[in-house]
């Protein structure tokens, strides 16, 4: 038993020696989170761990979007109640703030409402600029 075994490991190190590497694969997410965003100096952040709207405590994960507004489609990514974020960029989508951020780790990247941001940690709202295409 112990020879087959020995064998075995043998034969598949010899066959992962002629066969050419593969790459690792990439995440599906990656290229279809939208970029665009007013920039903002990187601003750390936690994620609400009370519902604005109900008052209730949040118990589950909170999906990340592909860009911002309510509709858009779901990363595949959550974060956590309490969870600390860089906040990156902010775009309005109908009278409603949205922010763009990542994970401490760089993995988990998307947009959440400014709802979700717990108040005390949100970033200080740009002011307006004349041309409509950001601060400044």
């Amino acid at each position: 038993m112990i020879g087959s075994t020995a064998c075995g490991l043998g034969i598949r190190a010899a066959i992962s020696r002629l066969l050419p590497a593969t790459p690792t694969p990439t995440p599906d997410w990656v290229g279809k989170i939208e970029e665009s965003a007013t920039p903002l100096p990187t601003y750390q952040a936690r994620v609400a761990d009370v519902d604005p709207q109900s008052g209730r405590k949040i118990d589950y994960q909170i999906t990340l979007r592909a860009s911002p507004g309510r509709g858009a489609d779901p990363t595949g990514l959550a974060v956590l109640p309490g969870e600390r974020v860089f906040i990156t960029g902010v775009q309005a989508v109908g009278g409603e703030r949205f922010y763009k951020v990542r994970s401490f780790d760089g993995l988990k990247r998307g947009w959440l409402a400014e709802s979700l941001i717990a108040s005390a940690d949100r970033p200080p709202t740009p002011a307006p600029s004349p041309t409509g295409r950001g601060p400044g």
